[in-house]
């Protein structure tokens, strides 16, 4: 799998912190101290491209916020030192599943740099174990068997696509999403803030509300429940819809705690407590593996003009790179692959032949459906989509 340039991702990478130190809150989720990876690699003797490929991958890394930072960035260090070798020698030794293996990596490195909310596994766990089959030669272990079979094709020289894409059309947005996430940020896309601080508002000068907190603090020993945040969580919600998560025979206290402590906050609309402070569920939006999701707290009247920055998640959704789609958009899509596979079957015809110059253009013209009055360069930029559209249907193919 081709890796993005790394003039790109620096580019990338330089864009990303520009918008997170711009903003004073998110500013506060940012590593302190950027490694000095030259340093570090230095011993690796690697060519000037290599280096500069693999600082642009470990800056990446180090941007992330939830991102495993000494265990990504020995991956890292493998995928472009060792990892070059080891494709060299099956290459010779004509080792087609080390091959794939390889392939794997690198998409599963690729999908590891894009944020957290990308892959429905963790990548960086899953590229381990790649790269640990990739170390140990031919086995009979097979466990990463049908996750070969499921990404990558049979030559390891490409990916299998389905509908998800593999690269998102906009990372930086998903990984600011992320940094909004890790601070608990909801209200960027919030135009109604006054509804939680209502509710906020009833809350602490609600009398059943601090009694039942009393009672909490009275029969359970809090501080052995609570998170490195100082805060104590419900249970979360699964996904679609409501699903009791477990049957707790209430025979531990911290099962006790638990089950208490979702049942008060769903009598509050709570998704937890910070010392004595109460933590109200927010209206959110949520970039994930399979889609966005939207959650709106049960206390909260929602006006679905009035409440919503909607510009600000539909950019967050977009970023996945969802095409327009419609009817008559569809068909007109479908009549315009069918052009670009004529222009390609046409080019192959017009090589074959020895067409060149103004002949071949207006053969192409004509095989294409295009007017005369096209111009060449248009012709070429058709030309260009066209390969690309045949390369992608052979990845997906799996040829």
């Amino acid at each position: 799998m081709k890796t993005t340039p790394p003039a790109t991702l620096t580019a990338a990478n330089k864009s990303l912190r520009a918008a997170l130190e711009s903003d004073p809150r998110l500013r506060t989720g940012m590593r302190k101290a950027l490694p000095d990876w030259i340093k570090r690699i230095s011993r690796l003797a690697l060519t000037p491209e290599v280096e500069t490929q693999l600082v642009a991958a470990l800056d990446r890394l180090w941007l992330l916020p939830f991102s495993a930072l000494p265990a990504g960035s020995d991956l890292l260090i493998f995928q472009h030192s060792r990892l070059p070798k080891c494709r060299e020698a099956m290459v010779e030794e004509n080792d087609h599943r080390g091959l794939r293996l390889c392939a794997l990596f690198e998409l599963l490195m690729s999908l590891a740099l894009q944020g957290n909310s990308v892959f429905p596994q963790n990548p960086l766990h899953l590229a381990r174990l790649a790269q640990q089959a990739i170390e140990a030669g031919p086995t009979d272990d097979d466990r990463l068997g049908p996750l070969l079979e499921l990404l990558v094709d049979a030559q390891g020289s490409g990916v299998r696509a389905g509908h998800n894409p593999f690269q998102l059309a906009d990372a930086n947005q998903v990984v600011l999403s992320e940094y909004e996430r890790s601070l608990g940020m909801a209200e960027p896309a919030w135009k109604a803030p006054h509804k939680f601080a209502q509710h906020c508002q009833e809350l602490s000068a609600d009398a059943a509300f601090q009694a039942d907190w009393a009672r909490l603090k009275k029969s359970f020993p809090l501080d052995r429940f609570r998170d490195s945040a100082g805060i104590l969580r419900r249970s979360a919600l699964p996904e679609r819809y409501w699903q009791p998560p477990t049957y707790p025979d209430l025979r531990t206290t911290r099962e006790q705690f638990q089950v208490s402590f979702d049942v008060f906050c769903w009598k509050w609309f709570l998704y937890g407590m910070r010392r004595d402070e109460p933590l109200p569920d927010k209206l959110t939006f949520t970039f994930t593996p399979f889609g966005t999701q939207i959650f709106i707290p049960g206390y909260w009247s929602l006006d679905v003009t009035r409440d919503l920055v909607w510009k600000r998640i539909l950019k967050l959704h977009r970023a996945r790179g969802v095409a327009r789609q419609g009817v008559k958009l569809a068909s007109g899509q479908k009549e315009r692959r069918a052009q670009l596979d004529r222009l390609v079957k046409a080019d192959t015809h017009a090589k074959a032949n020895g067409l060149k110059g103004a002949s071949r253009y207006r053969f192409l013209k004509q095989a294409a459906g295009l007017t005369e009055a096209t111009e060449d360069r248009q012709v070429r930029r058709l030309l260009e989509q066209a390969r690309k559209q045949a390369g992608k249907h052979l990845r997906s193919k799996g040829a």
